[in-house]
């Protein structure tokens, strides 16, 4: 192999880990936008959802499938601390 050849090669492969480095990068980029995008839509339905709750709550209705819905989430949770901190919401007293 020449030296032309070689060099060629080095300057290619350089080109090649510079263009890597940029997909990762834009890759990981969208990944984080996602990723907030993801959280945006929970905080919102969530917000939706504890007005529904509080809306029904003060008008004196039962959105029963919401609340059996939840209590069934809820108790389907791992941690302990999620289920007391969420328990609230399906109990007929008013969220805190």
């Amino acid at each position: 192999m020449s030296d032309t050849t070689s060099t060629r090669l080095d300057v290619l492969r350089k080109k090649k880990a510079q263009i890597e480095a940029q997909i990762q990068a834009i890759a990981a980029r969208d990944a984080v936008a996602r990723r907030r995008q993801d959280t945006r839509r929970k905080i919102i339905l969530g917000s939706i959802v504890l007005g529904m709750l509080e809306e029904a709550r003060r008008t004196g209705d039962q959105p029963i499938y919401l609340l059996r819905s939840l209590a069934s989430r809820v108790a389907g949770l791992q941690r302990a601390a999620d289920r007391e901190l969420l328990a609230d919401l399906t109990s007929t007293g008013s969220p805190k």
